[in-house]
């Protein structure tokens, strides 16, 4: 499928049903469907420009702010404001970007300049609040460093420097918000990462007995890479036994222990022990991809029939249907504008009132922009989060001081419930959960569906 092609289906998807929802995960083949690098590039900067010119005006208008200063040095952010080809090029490379609202009729001025122009081009345009983002330890760059900032503030003076303001709420919205087509494309993203679980979770992959974690771990990772799709990290398979199943093997029974007594804090013992995939297994993955600027991280859970089963257990069906009643509930507590945390501590009080011991971490995707120099040099392929984070316990969540839930922005809705399971002799199944989730004017949505059912592998 050519590019043209997957443009049209991309926009002809906005008009219609752009979502799946409720009916599991949606696997289409999209690994058939994966575009060439050079297509891929510019698709890529074609969403980018898109964005530059309809969330850049919104965003700058909703905190009111009318001139936005961004450094060369501020790296990845500095990129996805800069223009380049179709294919990503950047030709030139300014000291400073200055973006200036000139009003809706005449949209947003762009300005490239150095040093000796910047104080000129803003005693020029008189802006009523100038956003910069000031060099701090945490992010290690900003507009301004040390006497530079004062030596800007003297050469404007000081009516002008009166109106500086931190940049931190601008530069999160900018980021974190997505156009449509975006959206759109996060969908077939998230489409992809499921069909390669879905994979991953049957027995041409796992031969129960036979396959470890390592192999699983590895197969998912080499399988992006024979697809040409990136990852931002290595998978993690884990997996979870009852004590009963776990007499029966040789195995480290404190890779066990941390699920038994809850040392979610300390991930080393379960991710350092290679171990066979048995039958009575609930097999755990993390992982994510990278593709077309959008990233996934997806934790899905599949179980492996014991010999004589032809079913997931009752009391397993049971924690996946907490799962899903507990995402229900935080879908109807995100309110646009509302903080994400205070949404996420109410769902977790409501699941508690309906006997579901549940835990949130929830947090925004991050994107990423491929673009390249006249040399040829990579300018910035790194992960940026933001948007609004959402914790059960009301700290935590990607989001900072700027916390709301907003419309068009990407979600990895992590979480966990805890259920004794019957057929466990009530031992605790800590069931995790990690899915693509986006928040619209519809309110919370799967684009790419979410787990309704157990992978069954037999």
């Amino acid at each position: 499928m050519r590019l043209s092609q997957i443009i049209a289906v991309l926009l002809l998807s906005l008009s219609g049903s752009l979502y799946a929802q409720d009916f599991g995960i949606e696997l289409v083949d999209d690994t058939e469907n994966i575009l060439p690098k050079r297509e891929q590039a510019i698709l890529m900067n074609r969403l980018l420009k898109s964005k530059q010119e309809i969330v850049l005006p919104q965003v700058m208008r909703e905190t009111e702010i009318d001139m936005w200063i961004v450094s060369r040095d501020e790296g990845h952010l500095y990129i996805t404001l800069q223009e380049s080809d179709k294919e990503g090029l950047i030709s030139d490379r300014f000291s400073y970007l200055v973006f200036f609202d000139k009003g809706e009729r005449e949209g947003i001025e762009r300005i490239g300049c150095g040093d000796r122009d910047l104080a000129e081009i803003i005693k020029a345009r008189n802006p009523k609040q100038i956003a910069v983002n000031s060099a701090g330890r945490r992010s290690g760059s900003g507009t301004f460093r040390g006497s530079q900032e004062t030596e800007l503030k003297q050469a404007i003076g000081e009516e002008l420097a009166s109106r500086i303001v931190n940049a931190g709420i601008l530069t999160n919205r900018w980021l974190g918000t997505c156009t449509d087509e975006q959206m759109s494309v996060f969908k077939v993203v998230l489409r992809l990462a499921h069909e390669i679980i879905a994979e991953a979770y049957s027995n041409k992959v796992v031969i129960p007995d036979v396959t470890t974690t390592d192999d699983l771990n590895w197969w998912i990772r080499q399988r992006y890479a024979d697809l040409g799709i990136g990852t931002h990290d290595h998978p993690t398979i884990t997996i979870q036994r009852s004590k009963e199943e776990r007499e029966k093997y040789d195995d480290d029974d404190e890779y066990f222990r941390i699920f038994d007594e809850r040392f979610v804090d300390d991930p080393s013992p379960r991710c350092g022990l290679n171990i066979i995939i048995r039958r009575g297994d609930i097999i755990f993955c993390d992982t994510g991809i990278k593709y077309l600027g959008l990233y996934t991280d997806t934790q899905q859970a599949a179980y492996v029939l014991k010999e004589g089963e032809t079913d997931v257990p009752e009391g397993i069906k049971e924690a996946r249907r907490q799962v899903i009643r507990f995402q229900d509930i935080l879908g109807e507590e995100m309110k646009e504008g509302r903080d994400g945390n205070e949404a996420g501590v109410a769902a977790v009080k409501r699941a508690a009132q309906e006997g579901i011991k549940a835990k949130l971490y929830s947090h925004s995707l991050a994107y990423y922009v491929m673009r390249y120099g006249m040399l040829g040099g990579i300018f910035s392929d790194e992960a940026r989060f933001a948007g609004s984070g959402m914790s059960g316990s009301g700290r935590g969540g990607r989001g900072g001081r700027d916390n709301p839930i907003r419309c068009n922005t990407l979600f990895a809705l992590e979480m966990d419930v805890e259920y004794d399971v019957p057929e466990w002799n009530g031992q605790r199944l800590v069931l995790f959960s990690e899915t693509g989730m986006a928040f619209t004017k519809r309110g919370m949505e799967f684009p790419g569906g979410r787990e309704t059912e157990w992978y069954v592998i037999k």
